[in-house]
């Protein structure tokens, strides 16, 4: 396909209206009808379903069989309630025999009713046979700890054998709005995707916004034109019709002319949502055109969201072990403490299972009076000067990064991941885990958001030719720290928390005995030198 980017309206990728290209996918035909069942909107494909007449403005609970009229009704009744899309079947009258699966939603003040030619049963069957396999793998493996790995290539495989299409990968968010690829399916003889990083222009924000939105999106042709929505704005007065929730909206030109770089003709995607969060996209490609009909789209659909709940309860699963190591690693110090075992040398003692808890090389614990180091630290100066650096004064809460760069005590390696807990407000009493510099090699298309130089209209919006997989990497870094590490940590800064207070006390006591001693000092001494005179 071709693309002429001068005659864009916007300048930017991130600024093009996809939620209102004006036009549908000619494998499916679309009605937006206002309260009284008229159709105000329509795509202009439909004259394959009605020839020559002309159905704007005609009433279109009069097209479908009678029989149908009041289920249509309730449902556009509950998607307004629900403010969701629900599934519908339509059959319409005179003597147009043909079955349609259709959904509806709401757009603004219109119901939107999207169908497509019923698909084979068959395909619909099986896909439900491999969700079905899927659950079963899936709970077949609920006894063990499943990593994220193992989930994401369960669901690779089963919407590869759902769809049949070339290729299938789940693609990860990252932190700073890039992606991996962290599983796939492929047939043989394609080129692997796996661990490829992509920079996050590839996918503009509102992009995003869509698939946290609405699940699935497919493009069965890519060279196949698309059917513009009638009346045209310029030869009416009505706004455009906003398509944010539909299956068969037409996909942005930038995007097609990128799956026509990549080699692909037909692609599919579902997205991944956990706890609200965008966190991936399962990507379907393939080298020919191929159409899933919307009852296995839906079907797949509904896998995502299976698998969706599956990753938000295998982070519930990690959390919960952890906190359950953390609790035990605590509760043995606690005993110790009791036992009258000071803590420095419990944690001493402890030290190899305390720093594998948290993932850490070494620990650090600050005041006035004393520094325990374990493992590998930098000097405690050098820790507060850094701190000092990034928040220009002591912080009152948590600091993280994993992009340090100190030099540990014996110069023999450097800490570029460094989580620091401050104990007391407005005071250098802190506590400090840290963890060492670490060679990461990844391989990348495109640009690792990096500064790119100036670019005319048509260099940022021409969508990228070389998808050529190149090496970078990266020094001076480490794994970040991510939530979980930082409530292992707060677990650990109340017990030395309640450490430096106990010690404050005693200290205070000690001061006062000192005190005392000092005045009945005083007091011997005068008396003495009253009798003496």
């Amino acid at each position: 396909m071709s693309l002429d980017v001068d005659k864009l309206d916007f300048d930017h990728c991130e600024e093009e209206p996809i939620h209102i290209p004006e036009s549908v996918q000619s494998f499916g035909y679309l009605f937006a009808i206002n309260e009284a069942g008229e159709v105000e909107v329509l795509s202009e494909n439909t004259h394959e379903i009605f020839g020559e007449i002309n159905i704007y403005r005609s009433n279109f609970f009069n097209l479908i069989e009678e029989s149908q009229v009041s289920f249509l009704r309730a449902t556009i009744q509950r998607v307004k309630e629900l403010t969701t899309k629900l599934p519908v079947e339509i059959h319409f009258k005179e003597g147009r025999k043909a079955r349609f699966s259709g959904v509806v939603y709401q757009s603004g003040k219109l119901s939107v009713i999207e169908i497509e030619f019923v698909g084979s049963i068959e395909h619909e069957y099986c896909a439900k046979h491999f969700i079905k396999m899927y659950e079963l793998n899936i709970l077949m493996k609920s006894s063990k700890a499943l990593t994220v790995k193992d989930i994401s290539q369960e669901i690779a495989n089963t919407i590869k054998f759902t769809t049949n299409y070339d290729r299938v990968f789940v693609y990860k968010f990252l932190s700073d709005g890039s992606g991996v690829v962290i599983s796939e399916s492929k047939e043989p003889g394609i080129e692997s995707f796996l661990g490829i990083h992509y920079p996050k222009e590839d996918i503009p924000e509102q992009a995003r916004e869509l698939y946290r939105k609405n699940w699935i999106r497919m493009d069965p042709d890519v060279d196949k034109p698309i059917s513009r929505l009638l009346p045209l704005l310029k030869d009416s007065k009505r706004s455009p019709l906003d398509l944010t929730h539909s299956y068969i909206r037409s996909l942005s030109p930038i995007h097609r002319l990128y799956i026509t770089n990549l080699g692909v003709k037909a692609s599919l995607s579902i997205s991944l949502l956990v706890k609200g969060r965008l966190w991936g996209v399962v990507v379907c490609h393939n080298k020919t055109p191929r159409y899933i009909s919307q009852n296995v789209r839906i079907q797949c659909e509904n896998l995502s969201q299976l698998f969706s709940w599956h990753l938000r309860m295998n982070e519930e699963a990690l959390r919960k072990e952890k906190r359950a190591k953390a609790n035990e690693a605590i509760n043995y110090v606690l005993e110790r403490i009791l036992k009258n075992k000071n803590i420095v040398e419990t944690f001493k003692e402890y030290e190899e299972h305390v720093l594998k808890l948290m993932d850490a090389d070494g620990f650090m614990y600050h005041s006035d009076s004393e520094t325990l180091c374990l493992g590998t630290c930098p000097k405690a100066p050098e820790v507060k000067k850094f701190i000092f650096s990034m928040a220009g004064n002591f912080p009152d809460d948590p600091v993280d990064t994993n992009e340090a760069s100190l030099e540990d005590e014996e110069g023999q390696s450097r800490v570029s991941g460094m989580l620091y807990i401050p104990l007391v407000k407005g005071r250098e009493y802190f506590i400090s885990w840290f963890r060492k510099e670490q060679k990461i090699i990844q391989t990348w298309v495109g640009h690792m958001q990096e500064e790119r130089p100036p670019q005319s209209k048509r260099e940022r919006l021409t969508p990228r030719k070389d998808f050529v997989v190149h090496e970078r990497i990266l020094h001076g870094s480490c794994r970040k720290w991510n939530k979980l590490d930082l409530e292992m940590a707060d677990y650990f800064q109340r017990i030395f928390l309640a450490y430096f207070v106990e010690k404050q006390r005693g200290m205070r006591k000690q001061v006062e005995r000192l005190v005392k001693l000092d005045h009945s000092k005083n007091q011997f001494l005068a008396q003495l030198a009253h009798e003496l005179k």
